[in-house]
């Protein structure tokens, strides 16, 4: 009778491969609306101006957030709250979520943080970033004596 020998880390590596898997399948069934993708976001630039998107229907412009670090990491922070009578409702469905949130981005590169623009209409949150202006290089006269 010939044995077919496995070794237990041959054993182990395959355990781990398999748990691997069940997680990345996991992962691609959650919702797209998970509290790491809140609010949504668009992002795009211009020649002049990288442009973020928030859709956050229901808050108000004042509990909203803006913050830039470094000129390059957008922090967005906001929450909404529910009032006492719709809390004590029976809830049939209750799929708007309330509380707090943050959100960060990295921009490509550093913008004119005192440029920022934000504007809150409808809902939605447009903040418009200026480039920083890149360096050029720059002839240095050499002084003669």
């Amino acid at each position: 009778m010939l044995l077919n020998r496995v070794s237990p880390l041959e054993l182990l590596g395959e355990m781990q491969r398999s748990f691997s898997l069940i997680d990345e399948l996991s992962r691609a069934a959650r919702p797209s609306y998970s509290h790491s993708n809140f609010p949504p976001l668009n992002g795009w630039n211009d020649e002049a101006n990288y442009y973020v998107e928030a859709e956050l229907p229901g808050f108000a412009a004042d509990s909203l957030n803006i913050s830039l670090t470094d000129g390059q990491v957008l922090t967005i922070q906001g929450s909404r709250t529910i009032d006492e009578q719709r809390e004590q409702r029976k809830w049939i469905r209750r799929e708007r979520g309330f509380g707090s949130f943050e959100r960060q981005i990295m921009l490509p590169e550093p913008v004119q943080e005192d440029q920022v623009l934000a504007n809150f209409k409808d809902g939605v949150l447009l903040i418009t970033l200026p480039k920083a202006a890149k360096s050029q290089p720059r002839r240095i006269e050499v002084a003669k004596g």
